[in-house]
């Protein structure tokens, strides 16, 4: 019986061995099926190098890397696994870089909102303001525009008397108007910095966006430049 049992414990420690691959193998192998667009065999990968590399000089980029494809696997999966890899980055993520949790927060905030609306303003409230203010950039830079818009409006919902309301109330004219052609929204928005904050920096532009709103602006601009350009004087011969 003993050695029946000894036998076992080999095989399982043999077995535990074999999965086991080195740093770089599952670093190329999850690179591979990434380059074949497989990002969920990518994760599998990405996921044993962390569990089993965990001190390694790398870990933090490792980590970055598997947080990036989560999120990533989260936009074009459409099962419930949505839900699982955004709460996967956002733990992961938490442990060193709080923007990225809070960009799989923001993101998965607005997944729950279609279903479970209290769920998700519980996870639109676990972000500060900095954060939300970093995030809307990221995400402008990204052209999730809707995931912005979503930023600014909480901002204003959340903090209405802030010093840089203003800038919230600009910012969501300013999308609405450029990337989504919703005139009237814009209009509401710019109508409100020129308004109730009439000494910012941002008035006078809000309220040309507003008189302007629905147009071409490079016409618009390109047109009062060319009137307000003067006749060279003419010289006596």
């Amino acid at each position: 019986m003993k050695r029946v049992l000894s036998l076992l414990m080999v095989l399982i420690v043999v077995a535990g061995c074999a999965r086991k691959k080195t740093e770089d193998e599952y670093l190329g192998l999850a690179r591979e099926a990434k380059s074949k667009g497989e990002i969920l065999e990518a994760i599998k990968y990405e996921r044993d190098l962390i569990k089993y590399y965990p001190r390694s000089e790398k870990i933090r980029e490792y980590e970055t890397q598997f947080v990036d494809d989560l999120i990533k696997a989260a936009e074009v999966d459409t099962t419930d696994k949505r839900l699982l890899f955004y709460n996967e980055a956002i733990q992961v993520a938490d442990e060193f870089d709080k923007v990225k949790a809070s960009v799989a927060r923001l993101r998965l905030g607005m997944l729950l909102e279609k279903s479970n609306k209290t769920k998700a303003d519980e996870v639109f409230n676990q972000i500060s303001k900095r954060e939300l203010e970093t995030i809307a950039s990221l995400e402008l830079g990204e052209q999730k525009y809707e995931n912005a818009l979503k930023c600014y409006s909480t901002l204003i919902n959340r903090y209405p008397d802030d010093t840089s309301a203003y800038k919230w109330y600009f910012m969501l004219g300013f999308i609405n108007n450029e990337y989504f052609q919703r005139t009237d929204e814009a209009k509401q928005y710019f109508k409100v910095v020129f308004e109730k904050y009439p000494q910012s920096e941002l008035a006078d532009d809000a309220k040309f966006l507003y008189e302007n709103a629905g147009k071409n602006l490079e016409e618009v601009i390109f047109s009062a430049a060319k009137k307000e350009e003067k006749p060279k004087p003419t010289t006596k011969k």
